[in-house]
Order: structure tokens, then sequence, then C-alpha cells
């Protein structure tokens, strides 16, 4: 059976606790299950798949972005080595000048593609369903397990002893 549990979320430098998320698990241990591994669990490799394609493309869009980012700097750096001009040369001045621009419009334009793909990555989804779908397709494996004919046995632990739990459907 998989349920949906509450548990923290791992936020680095808030000493690993963030947020309540619901998080689905399986088995009496509780195994969380995260992305590909929750749908294969649900007997989904197609959704196992798209997930791994999806992810692909978020990772692509992350690196997209950091790269973008550290270009556009770069390019405002070389704006400090665009050369000098002797004292009355106009023509020099004018193509300085227009160096200077087109390096600042390039660098603005680079960060800026940068940020947004770096927004756009961090809001797109690697999960190729939404959680409703993904609670329907929860039920749905669940109602599969709980059809099979059978007998279930689980362990049970108590502070007093433990024990041998036995359940079934015939």
């Amino acid at each position: 059976m998989i349920r949906l549990e509450w548990r923290p979320a791992h936020v680095e430098g808030n000493r690993g606790w963030g947020p309540m998320v619901q998080t689905p698990v399986i088995g009496s241990e509780r195994r969380p299950l995260y992305g590909k591994s929750l749908y294969l669990a649900l007997g989904r490799a197609d959704l196992a798949e798209d997930y791994e394609r999806r992810l692909a493309a978020k990772r692509i869009m992350g690196v997209t972005s950091g790269l973008l980012f550290i270009s556009g700097i770069v390019v405002g750096l070389t704006a400090l080595g665009v050369h000098g001009c002797n004292a009355g040369d106009v023509h020099c001045w004018n193509d300085r000048d227009q160096q200077l621009k087109d390096r600042f419009y390039w660098s603005g334009g680079l960060v800026l593609g940068g940020a947004v793909m770096g927004i756009a990555s961090s809001s797109y989804s690697a999960h190729p369903v939404d959680r409703d779908e993904l609670v329907g397709l929860i039920r749905e494996y669940n109602n599969k397990v709980r059809a099979q004919s059978g007998v279930r046995v689980s362990p049970v632990v108590t502070p007093g002893g433990g024990g041998v739990g036995v359940s079934g459907s015939f």
C-alpha cells in the first residue's frame, strides 16, 4: 500500500527542517518514494521515463541559466578593456562609445536571460502528472492491491513485546 504522509521537507541552512509536505511512502517500514521510484512502484514505467526526461530538461535549463549569467558578467567585465583614445580623435571616441554601448546591451541581455531561465527552471516541475492525478493513481494502485487475494503477514512491535499480524482477502 502506498500512503501520503506529512513529513518535513529537507532545507539546507535550516538545520535540515523545512515546511511539512505530503510524501508518498510504501510498506510497513514507510519508505519514502521520490521521483522515478514512485512511478515504478505504481507500475507506470511510462511515467517513470517521462519523469527522467523532464528532470534532464530541468537540469539543462539550470545549467544554461548559470552559463548565461556568467557569460553576461564576463562580457560586462570586458568593457574595462576597451581601448583608450588620443585627445582630438573623434572617430576613435565614437568607435569606443559604440563598443561600450554594445557590451552593455549584450551583458544586460545575457544576465537577464540567465535570470529568466533560472526562474523557468525552478518553476518547471519534473513530475509528468499533477498532485490530483497522482492521488488518483495511488488510489487505483491501492485498490488493485486490496483486490488481490492472498494472505499478508506483517511484524508488529510493541513496547511489551511483539507479534505477527495476519491479514488477507479471499
